[in-house]
């Protein structure tokens, strides 16, 4: 049974009168006939009582109609909601991004984008970088934030600002006013200091897996230093809510906003730029090329660009 008959059908109760509906339908009043016939044949049971005029549902025909109505309506409905996803009205919208990165990039966006489109739905997925690819060929994720460049030719991709790390202490530690004292001294919040300047502190760190980790095990060997490691934790988040409870310093990527300065203090932390070639690196924005994006999606990407690419950075600073 197709959804066209349905509807005939319903129209045809509404009228009680199949040749003013086939007149409705620009069809002939037999053809309607025949197709009613059609579909009785189909469920097995009369829709109307012929007999009548004008005509009347029988006990299965009302329970045909009553259902059809809503079958009509579900699919109005979806088609609706279908048409409002391809305009990017509503919908959803899955990000990939590590934890850090949401923290840091996404005050940036947000509020333009739920002024913008307040019925879309951002989903947030914490992973590693090197999964990010894979999940956007999957249809996982629409858009990722990855420091590894991609490696398929089905991957679009935006190179974003650098992301940086930094030593993150509780202000009020002896190691986090030794420092704090020199840059401010020198005038220079951004001023980078060797990792070997916390030989001494406790460092709370991420799994072994997670990129922070990765590249904190580079500046070490570069460094010479043995880390004096009291915590891993489960995520970043947690990391810096033991640095405020100053059980150790932590290590902590953000990357840089067009926009907004970097705040190298906090009312609780103080953040240091680390002296390593290991200490930053590029990051880049996934998409998948063969797939149309709606608005919602086009819209997004430019808020991120807006704020985070290199590119526009570089223009900025021509500017000024």
């Amino acid at each position: 049974m197709q959804l066209l008959h349905i509807e005939r059908i319903v129209l045809v109760a509404e009228t009680g009168n199949i040749t003013e509906a086939a007149n409705k339908l620009f069809i002939s009043q037999p053809s309607l006939s025949q197709m009613i016939s059609a579909v009785e044949r189909e469920i097995g049971a009369t829709i109307f009582d012929r007999k009548t005029s004008p005509l009347k549902l029988t006990p299965a025909g009302e329970c045909f109609v009553r259902t059809a109505k809503h079958i009509l309506s579900a699919n109005k409905t979806m088609l609706d909601q279908i048409h409002s996803i391809k305009l990017g009205i509503e919908g959803k919208i899955t990000i990939g991004a590590s934890i850090p990165r949401c923290r840091n990039i996404m005050p940036h966006i947000l509020p333009k984008m739920m002024q913008q489109y307040p019925h879309i739905t951002l989903n947030f997925v914490d992973g590693l970088s090197q999964d990010f690819e894979q999940m956007i060929l999957y249809g996982n994720v629409d858009l990722a934030i990855s420091n590894v460049p991609p490696n398929h030719e089905e991957i679009g991709c935006h190179l974003l600002n650098e992301e940086h790390f930094y030593l993150v202490a509780n202000r009020a530690s002896s190691f986090a006013q030794r420092l704090d004292d020199i840059r401010y001294s020198a005038n220079k919040p951004e001023m980078r200091f060797s990792i070997n300047e916390a030989a001494n502190e406790k460092f709370i760190l991420l799994h072994p897996r997670r990129n922070s980790r990765i590249a904190f095990n580079r500046m070490c060997q570069e460094s010479n230093l043995q880390p004096h490691i009291c915590i891993e934790a489960y995520n970043s988040d947690i990391a810096l809510e033991y640095v405020e409870a100053n059980l150790g310093v932590a290590i902590i990527s953000s990357t840089y906003s067009n926009i907004d300065p970097f705040p190298y203090q906090t009312k609780t932390l103080s953040y240091f730029a680390i002296d390593s070639k290991y200490a930053a690196r590029d990051l880049y924005l996934f998409y998948d090329s063969c797939c149309i994006m709606n608005p919602a999606q086009k819209y997004l990407i430019e808020l991120l660009l807006e704020s985070f690419s290199k590119d526009r950075s570089e223009q900025n600073c021509n500017k000024l």
